[in-house]
């Protein structure tokens, strides 16, 4: 394979954002390791109050728009 990919990596944890599991540290560190490869890679999760809360830097993009999600409704 060659050439540059463009990677979207969604997980619902990702550190140093947010952290339950082991989830978290290979979907923190997988990024890193294919940015280092020379990939365009792009991080999408959840915008957690605790993200908003210790007053994490996120960026926006206007490619995905705001998406709710109701959970334990019907």
């Amino acid at each position: 394979m060659s050439g540059q990919l463009k990677v979207l990596l969604v997980s619902s944890e990702v550190v140093p954002f947010a952290k339950t599991g082991g989830l978290a540290d290979v979907a923190g560190a997988l990024p890193k390791v294919l940015r280092e490869l020379g990939h365009d890679v792009r991080v999408f999760l959840p915008y957690y109050r605790m993200t908003k809360k210790n007053k994490i830097k996120v960026e926006k993009t206007p490619l995905v728009p705001n998406i709710n999600v109701l959970i334990g409704k019907e």
